[in-house]
């Protein structure tokens, strides 16, 4: 019973009992005092049952507060249907819906930074161990040309440790969003230019040819600077993995809904049912096994691809690899 409700059964109860009473004494009949205190006993065992109501209710109420902090399901009973109290008794069904859903996506979290921080000590490992195997044979009065030698071998290793160390911080950053994309109208041409420069003394290095097959200018959305960085990933894994005399194509195409990035060598490739596993942080080919790398290139590549509201896929070809960038137009 509403509010509204109590004052009507209330205001009537006292105007009946008042006109019982006068009509009874003008009257002179005993029955109309008498109705007025059975109409006034049922008014009050009426307010009693609703005040025991309301007392269920805020009990119940209570009791899904204790609810919602123990982490325990919340229980409904047949008392807080339309009502004031069963609105709130959905609105806070929904609140421990929230709480659940940032309490799973705290663990998640959680076991994140668990595998990433096993991953990190998995990848230091071996440079770090190398790093100190080379420090001692310096330090065993090496000369000359030994010296040298374990010198070089000091500076790739420092040299791994730094690549992965300011991979790790993009990932970090990537993952939790701390990197904005800032998205202009820009020739996607240059973008890939500047990428393809970046690589071409590893591409000289390697006798490994990089062509850009489509000459025209295209104004695309991106970041050039992030978007530069996901095609040199893609251009270095193309180059690793080629051989000498191979050749890398980059090319781009528009339509009504993307830009289409292509990057295609001709080298080892990837074994069949890999094309989802590439993409995974650390993730090392089966064909890549003898080659230099630490399986984060095409992960950070697709994260910059997803923040730009694109994607990316791969496809095996009879004869290496082709990586697709779709950026929406």
């Amino acid at each position: 019973m509403n509010d509204g409700k109590k004052y009507w059964v209330v205001g009537g109860t006292v105007f009946v009992m008042i006109l019982s009473l006068v009509c009874g004494y003008l009257f002179q009949c005993p029955a109309l005092p008498v109705a007025a205190l059975l109409w006034l006993a049922v008014t009050v065992s009426l307010l009693k049952r609703e005040r025991n109501l309301c007392r269920r209710q805020m009990e119940e109420l209570s009791g899904m507060f204790n609810d919602i902090l123990e982490r325990t399901p919340l229980v409904f009973s047949g008392t807080m249907r339309d009502t004031l109290d069963g609105k709130l008794a959905g609105q806070m069904d929904k609140l421990q819906g929230l709480l659940q859903y940032y309490d799973r996506a705290l663990w998640e979290e959680q076991e994140s930074i668990k595998r990433l921080i096993t991953e990190i000590a998995h990848q230091l490992r071996t440079p770090l161990a190398n790093l100190e195997v080379y420090l001692s044979l310096c330090k065993a009065d090496a000369s000359g040309e030994e010296l040298a030698l374990y010198l070089d071998a000091i500076e790739v290793s420092e040299g791994k440790i730094a690549f992965l160390i300011e991979s790790f911080i993009k990932i970090s950053r990537l993952e939790h969003y701390c990197i904005q994309i800032k998205k202009e109208k820009r020739d996607i041409r240059e973008t890939l230019l500047k990428a393809m420069a970046a690589l071409e003394k590893k591409a000289a290095a390697r006798q490994v040819g990089l062509k850009l097959l489509t000459a025209e200018p295209l104004q695309v959305l991106h970041d050039k600077n992030w978007l530069c960085e996901a095609v040199q990933n893609l251009l270095d894994n193309s180059i690793k993995y080629s051989s000498a005399g191979g050749a890398v194509e980059i090319s781009f195409q528009d339509n009504e809904m993307f830009t289409r990035i292509q990057v295609r060598d001709y080298g080892i490739g990837i074994e069949a049912g890999e094309e989802a596993q590439v993409f995974k942080r650390f993730y090392r080919g089966r064909r890549a096994a003898g080659e230099e790398g630490f399986g984060v290139g095409l992960y950070l590549a697709r994260e910059i691809v997803l923040q730009h509201g694109g994607f990316m896929k791969v496809t095996r070809k009879e004869q290496g690899l082709l990586a697709e960038i779709y950026l929406p137009r």
